[in-house]
């Protein structure tokens, strides 16, 4: 999901939705996915950065049901 956000790939492009969904993949078994979000972090503004993890937190918080949609 997050690949697909950062590519634009069947949904819409978008940094701070990809960010969000690799710092969740992060926390479970995803090896890759840090190596990933330091690529796409490093074109995200520190308010972008700011904004992705304040998500991810809610969307794990809520029990994966307040995932930036």
């Amino acid at each position: 999901m997050s690949n697909m956000h950062q590519k634009g790939q069947g949904v819409v492009k978008d940094k701070v939705i990809a960010s969000l969904w690799f710092i969740i993949a992060n926390q479970g078994s995803y090896k890759s996915a840090n190596k990933y979000h330091e690529k796409v972090s490093k074109k995200m503004t520190p308010s972008d950065i700011s904004k992705a993890q304040a998500m991810a937190r809610e969307c794990m918080d809520s029990g994966y049901t307040k995932c930036g949609y």
